[in-house]
């Protein structure tokens, strides 16, 4: 099986710590052994974005699915330092238009990435749950049909 050491997805932007309004923007988000960088479109809904983080400045990345009343859909959160030393985080909606099993294929690859491009670098990893589901109805946790994710409650981040 080959070691995937690179990721690039279509993604929404959702949410951040950089002061950016909340608008659903469309873009690209990459990682791999330098950085972490995302393109967010200027000519959507927002002002757009072009952000690049150095990858060793990146503290985790976590993945989950979130729920609605009419739809689920899976989250890469990246959290990252900043120059200034504060701690940062943004939030990107995968755009995978298949079957939703392929979304959650794809949330596993961000992370596994993650971990292995960290193992490379020399870098222990810090505890992180395998998946998390959050509902934005409610913030107790939903059992999924994969019993070896962990799971943990999560509050509705809006």
């Amino acid at each position: 099986m080959k070691v995937k050491k690179k990721i690039s997805s279509r993604v929404i932007y959702h949410a951040s710590t950089l002061g950016i309004i909340e608008v659903q923007q469309v873009g690209v988000a990459r990682l791999d052994a330098r950085a972490f960088t995302v393109q967010l479109d200027p000519n959507g809904k927002g002002p757009g974005l072009d952000l690049g983080v150095a990858f060793h400045r990146i503290q985790a990345v976590k993945a989950f699915q979130k729920k609605s009343s009419s739809s689920s859909f899976y989250i890469v959160e990246i959290e990252y330092v900043d120059n200034s030393g504060a701690l940062q985080s943004i939030t990107l909606e995968l755009r995978v238009f298949l079957r939703q099993s392929q979304a959650l294929k794809t949330a596993k690859a961000w992370k596994q990435v993650f971990a292995t491009l960290q193992e490379e670098a020399g870098i222990a990893p810090a505890e992180q749950p395998e998946s998390t589901t959050e509902s934005t109805e409610s913030t107790e946790s939903t059992e999924s049909s994969e019993p070896a994710e962990a799971k943990e409650s999560v509050e509705s981040r809006g």
